[in-house]
């Protein structure tokens, strides 16, 4: 089986290690999720997928690399390696940008980082997929508010801030946004399930941690109109990482 080899050396340097989360377990975790659906997601002729809280851009690029290689090349699903892209368009002007590639989908990776923007832009450029990512600087949906605006999007993935603090935890800097994850790691988490509404019928993956509580996030997610199911999980040092997969019933 081939490997996805995706170059994100650049996160080791500069501005981004001071300010951007390097891909982890968590991101591998996520990828390999991907690649077991990958038969789906191809199906699924996906034009818009959204990222949220994209970091370094590993996880789009990825995507973006998985969805491209011919159907018998697909990579192992232990790959430990990465991707990336950033820019500054507007939303409104990178919804029809997917017709350039007539198989590839577009995507929008949004991140409240700047310098997370930029890192995902960089990564993109190096693995030859910028031309399919747009890089946002945003809070979540704060500008797709609209149920039309989330009808376009095919696909959303999620890996959030999943690690339980408290305020006096956090010192506010921008890597901090990436795993700050507030009481019980889950205030992201929730408003994400809260506003997500999606009407897609692809399946979304969403990363949480056992300490999160994952029954209750299932039956929040439950409780909002979707059915979920836990695809993939992994123990690591310190953590239990679990991928579910949601999608309305």
């Amino acid at each position: 089986m081939n490997t996805l080899v995706v170059d994100y050396s650049h996160i080791h340097s500069g501005e981004f290690k001071e300010n951007v989360y390097c891909p982890s377990e968590d991101t591998f975790l996520f990828v390999d999720a991907l690649q077991r659906d990958v038969e789906f997601l191809r199906s699924c002729e996906i034009a818009l997928a959204l990222e949220i809280g994209s970091g370094s851009g590993y996880i789009s690029t990825y995507l973006l690399m998985l969805l491209c290689q011919p159907a018998h090349q697909t990579p192992d699903a232990n790959t430990e390696d990465d991707i990336c892209v950033y820019s500054n368009d507007r939303i409104e002007g990178v919804k029809h940008k997917h017709q350039h590639g007539k198989d590839v989908p577009m995507v929008i990776a949004l991140d409240i980082n700047r310098f997370a923007n930029m890192a995902t832009l960089t990564t993109a450029q190096r693995n030859r997929t910028a031309d399919n990512i747009n890089a946002v600087t945003m809070d979540m949906f704060s500008a797709l508010s609209s149920c039309r605006c989330k009808a376009m999007v095919d696909l959303i993935l999620f890996n959030p801030p999943y690690v339980p603090s408290n305020d006096d935890d956090c010192g506010g800097s921008s890597i901090d946004l990436a795993w700050n994850g507030g009481h019980m790691g889950r205030d992201v988490i929730d408003r994400f399930i809260n506003s997500v509404g999606v009407g897609s019928d692809t399946r979304h993956p969403l990363l949480v941690e056992k300490r999160n509580d994952v029954s209750s996030v299932l039956n929040m997610i439950a409780m909002h109109g979707f059915h979920a199911e836990i695809i993939l999980s992994r123990q690591i040092i310190g953590e239990t990482l679990y991928i579910i997969r949601f999608s309305r019933v």
